[in-house]
């Protein structure tokens, strides 16, 4: 046992030694195979051209317009909020790639609702979206805005660019998608009432001018009365929001307004069709005939022709009209029909 650990010892001397008598010349040669390395990374610091100073400025504000694949313009709740306006179709229609959709301002002749229009398009080649799902539009395909609650709307992406690749032709003009509310807790209520002020003045006198004098009465009209409430409550598992809103809007007849009263200012413009009718009478048997206060045209000679009898009715809608009741149509006849339209057009949502 003595005799095997006396030479284990002895191995172990021999073959340190042997070890530290080497290794000198490995670290020499290693040296020595290093300095022409050496030499060529000094000869190229020497030959590298010393190039200007540049500066990188960063952001961290994220800009979705501009860092996305397609410009998007996104609205938030806290800047619907501060715009004032109480339907998200007003709001996406003060845009500025926004055309002339109808509204409660300018749907003569429409249904009261609201759409959107980007960039003159048409409102039916703009695609609606809540929360990424189509929502449900008219017949001619056009969406109504304000079957969307305002009160529930988190933000609104506004896709810029055409993305009928992805979404189909009523994409073309772009993309509108609106994001609801999320994990919302608690319950909310606004109201909102508002009414027009006009001072109802006449024309001055100088026609060419066609100016409101000063002066007049005080008139209010177009009150609107909007009324919502939102409730919430999230859990780990699911969460549900609830709302429920009214908004009555009350029209605005162009008639009581001065501007807008006549259908062209000054020169008693209207429709050369006039809700009693008019009637004309062509034939040889009508030449020279006398209905009411009318009196048809009577045959000329020289160009063989018949006149023919341009007649109206005095009667009113209340009456049985009658032969009598006939009348030879002129200028003062015409119906002025600017009265009639509206400047805000009535609307009820529940």
């Amino acid at each position: 046992m003595n005799s095997n650990l006396r030479k284990a010892v002895r191995y172990a001397l021999v073959a340190g030694a042997a070890s530290a008598m080497a290794a000198p010349a490995v670290f020499a040669q290693s040296a020595a195979q290093q300095t022409p390395a050496n030499n060529q990374n000094q000869n190229q610091n020497a030959n590298t051209a010393q190039l200007g100073k540049i500066e990188v400025t960063g952001t961290r504000i994220k800009r979705t317009d501009v860092e996305t694949a397609q410009p998007v313009t996104i609205i938030t709740a806290q800047q619907i909020q501060q715009s004032g306006l109480t339907t998200i179709g007003d709001v996406l229609q003060n845009l500025t790639q926004s055309g002339a959709a109808i509204n409660t301002l300018f749907n003569n002749g429409g249904n009261g609702s609201t759409s959107i229009d980007l960039r003159y398009l048409g409102s039916n080649r703009v695609l609606v979206l809540v929360n990424g799902r189509r929502w449900t539009p008219q017949l001619n395909g056009i969406v109504d805005l304000n079957t969307i609650p305002v009160s529930v709307i988190d933000h609104v992406e506004i896709l810029q660019d055409g993305a009928s690749a992805i979404y189909g032709s009523d994409a073309i003009a772009g993309v509108v998608n609106i994001i609801t509310l999320k994990n919302y807790n608690g319950a909310e209520a606004h109201a909102y009432i508002g009414i027009y002020h006009n001072t109802y003045s006449a024309f001055t006198s100088n026609s060419s001018v066609a100016l409101p004098s000063s002066g007049g009465f005080n008139h209010w009209d177009g009150k609107i009365q909007q009324y919502d409430f939102t409730i919430g409550s999230q859990s780990d598992r699911a969460g549900v929001v609830f709302n429920a809103g009214y908004t009555n809007q009350q029209p605005i007849w162009a008639g009581s307004r001065v501007q807008s009263k006549e259908a062209i200012w000054t020169q008693g413009g209207g429709s050369s069709g006039a809700p009693d009718g008019r009637f004309f009478f062509v034939g040889t048997g009508f030449a020279g005939k006398t209905f009411g206060t009318g009196t048809c045209a009577p045959y000329n000679p020289a160009s063989h022709s018949y006149g023919s009898c341009d007649m109206t009715l005095t009667a009113t809608p209340s009456n049985n009209p009658q032969l009598s009741n006939f009348t030879n149509w002129t200028p003062a006849h015409r119906f002025n029909y600017a009265p009639l339209n509206y400047f805000v057009t009535p609307l009820e949502t529940k």
